[in-house]
């Protein structure tokens, strides 16, 4: 156990601690013949495993944030600072109430999505200076697993196929191995 750190936290002793008071006020009741202040006794001994399981990970970093104009690709501001995060979770897992992940992303996507769509309609942007053919060549050498328009549509449809199959409107595929299958099985399939 001496590689592990398994019981050797704030958290873990303040748990034990807490339900040995739990296990103590319960008992105490037990002999008293006192059911409401043996229950009492009980919830603190669950609290303090509650407690006991309880996972604080605070990590640092050095954040440099450089804001570029989309229409001009001039970098509008640098912005050099220090970055600390604590996520508060239970048991092995942790982030439990931490931020991060998709959830706390998809909101600035949008907002990033929405303004590049505003800028287009209003002509905003700057012409492009490759052809559509450099930028797929381009966006396929960045990540083998891209998914095009053509593919999206394939998905649709073999999801739809799939549910079909099983008597249902549609059967949603969950994995991306499984979403980039559908979506590299149209330009396998030959028009006939």
């Amino acid at each position: 156990m001496s590689g592990s750190s398994h019981g050797h936290t704030l958290a873990a002793w303040t748990g034990v601690i807490i339900s040995f008071i739990g296990f103590c006020v319960a008992g105490v009741f037990m002999v008293m013949a006192n059911v409401v202040g043996f229950w009492a006794g009980m919830v603190i001994t669950v609290a303090g495993a509650v407690v006991g399981g309880l996972n604080f990970r605070s990590k640092t970093a050095d954040v440099t944030l450089t804001l570029t104009d989309v229409r001009s690709s001039e970098q509008v501001a640098i912005v050099e600072g220090n970055s600390k995060k604590t996520d508060l979770g239970w048991g092995a897992g942790g982030g439990l109430f931490g931020g991060g992940g998709i959830g706390a992303n998809r909101s600035c996507a949008a907002e990033t999505v929405t303004t590049l769509l505003a800028d287009a309609v209003a002509g905003e942007l700057p012409t492009p200076s490759g052809s559509a053919k450099e930028f797929a060549r381009l966006a396929r050498r960045r990540n083998r697993r891209l998914v095009d328009a053509r593919g999206l549509a394939a998905i649709e449809r073999a999801e739809r196929e799939s549910g079909r199959r099983d008597g249902r409107v549609r059967t949603k595929f969950a994995t991306v191995p499984e979403l980039v299958a559908a979506a590299r099985r149209s330009r396998l399939r030959l028009p006939g």
